[in-house]
């Protein structure tokens, strides 16, 4: 299985991560070699560069100590966050490709997601879709909003 995290405010995909948290967990070793661990064991399973070995490394142990429980901040996202939301209808779909048309004539650099699980639409507060979230905040519900539309919000949110 894989499990996002964020590096650095990027979002990565890691295959096995819960299962090599569960196993370097019972591991009866200091915080610090179960930081080396960690990072070894994902490495043994994923690509990650070596000059951003330090960044996954500290980004791994944050989420290891999340996975035990402890209460972290998440790091603010240099990047501008966008989530398409929607069950993957093609209302949706079409919300998906007039978000992607607006960014590219921005010539935007953004985080944008698509977000197809109904599970994940009531952590959001979405009760009707397709939805448009900009950092965090739903922007637009409902609707299919036009590229134009979609360009004034995004300037609007622009860090």
């Amino acid at each position: 299985m894989i499990e996002k995290i964020k590096v650095k405010g990027i979002e990565v995909g890691i295959k096995g991560l819960k299962e090599i948290f569960e196993i370097v967990k019972n591991m009866n070793i200091s915080d610090e070699e179960k930081k080396k661990e960690i990072l070894k064991k994902v490495k043994s399973e994923n690509y990650i560069p070596s000059e951003v070995e330090k960044d996954f490394e500290e980004s791994l142990w944050k989420e290891f100590r999340k996975y035990l429980g402890e209460k972290i901040e998440d790091e603010e996202s240099p990047f501008m966050e966008i989530k398409v939301i929607g069950a993957g209808c093609p209302r949706c779909k079409a919300l998906l490709e007039e978000t992607k048309n607006a960014l590219t004539e921005l010539g935007m650099s953004v985080n944008l997601e698509y977000v197809t699980d109904i599970r994940e639409f009531s952590k959001y507060g979405v009760m009707v879709t397709p939805a448009l979230m900009i950092n965090k905040k739903i922007v637009s519900s409902g609707k299919v909003l036009k590229k134009e539309e979609i360009k004034k919000l995004i300037l609007q949110f622009k860090k």
